[in-house]
């Protein structure tokens, strides 16, 4: 809306004026307003800043907030479906939206601004992914990061043999580390539980760590970028060229994190332990690999199967 004031003239007469807002475009609004917004509030804001960069700014950064329109924002939704992009996926970039507009909606006053991303239909499709590494797609993908000596190679076997979420590697610095007592702690900052928790470190990880480079550098992150001297901020593109070799296309980054939980299960360690590994706040949410973990099953039976058999062989003698 526009704002009605009044300029005095040279000879004190006043003349009414109109102040027109200055609307700005969604990129420098995403820049500029709302991400610092974020970075205090939101801990997962290199991720908005990711998918803002990845899927937004090319198609509306340069259009002011209240040009974007409903029609736009709903074509633009449905070609990233059409284009063979999971429904979850094409969520994403509107969600993200539908909330930059709410905050930019919630600064002004008196305004009429409507959030035109609130008003597409989402998809909302299941997207629970079961991506299980077998022993011999680990052998090639242990091989493949083996061979490699990259950065992201070292973090993807560091998550292989932590089972760390990927940020808590990516945010990991020397100073949390100790390797007389074997433990990497994760400050409450970088935690999704929001608390500090200790990881600890196998003899597998402890190796990865020994050959790190970047060894000794007292606060220094685990893993330098050798482009920007600092740490990785993000390993996608890394990821899926590695994982390509490895011949394992669907396997996401993440699902290092789950082929650590099903070894764990695969060997029968409780749910509770495994939770506790993993960090989970609930243990609940460590029942997937009860579910997954079918040798364990197979195991726990076989002790029924030989009581039996052994009875059998008990009685036959006695018979």
């Amino acid at each position: 809306p526009c704002e009605l004031k009044y300029t005095k003239c040279p000879k004190g007469s006043y003349i009414p004026t109109v102040e027109i807002p200055s609307i700005p475009t969604l990129k420098r609004y995403f820049y500029d307003t709302y991400l610092p917004y974020c970075k205090i509030r939101n801990r997962s804001w290199t991720s908005k800043e990711r998918l803002f960069k990845l899927r937004i700014e090319k198609e509306f950064g340069d259009l002011l907030l209240t040009d974007i329109t409903y029609l736009q924002l709903r074509n633009y939704h449905t070609g990233l479906k059409e284009s063979g992009y999971a429904g979850s996926t094409s969520d994403h970039p509107i969600r993200l939206l539908s909330h930059i507009f709410n905050t930019f909606n919630k600064e002004q006053e008196n305004t009429s601004f409507i959030n035109q991303a609130a008003r597409v239909q989402l998809f909302n499709d299941y997207n629970e992914v079961h991506n299980v590494l077998s022993e011999d797609d680990l052998k090639r993908l242990l091989a493949v990061l083996e061979a490699s000596d990259t950065g992201p190679a070292k973090i993807a076997m560091l998550l292989i043999a932590t089972g760390c979420r990927l940020n808590e590697i990516l945010t990991a610095t020397w100073d949390n580390v100790d390797l007389e007592k074997s433990f990497l702690k994760i400050p409450s900052k970088y935690s999704k539980n929001k608390s500090d928790r200790f990881v600890p470190l196998n003899d597998a990880a402890i190796d990865i760590l020994n050959k790190l480079t970047t060894k000794g550098n007292a606060s220094g992150p685990l893993v330098i970028n050798p482009r920007t001297k600092r740490a990785y901020v993000c390993i996608f593109p890394a990821w899926k060229k590695l994982r390509k070799k490895a011949g394992l296309n669907k396997i996401r980054i993440h699902d290092l994190r789950h082929a650590f939980g099903n070894r764990l299960a695969d060997q029968g360690v409780s749910i509770l332990t495994i939770s506790r590994l993993l960090g989970h706040r609930n243990v609940v949410t460590s029942e997937r690999y009860s579910i997954v973990s079918n040798k364990a099953l197979m195991s726990a039976s076989e002790h029924v199967s030989n009581a039996i058999t052994s009875a059998l062989s008990e009685a036959s003698k006695d018979g």
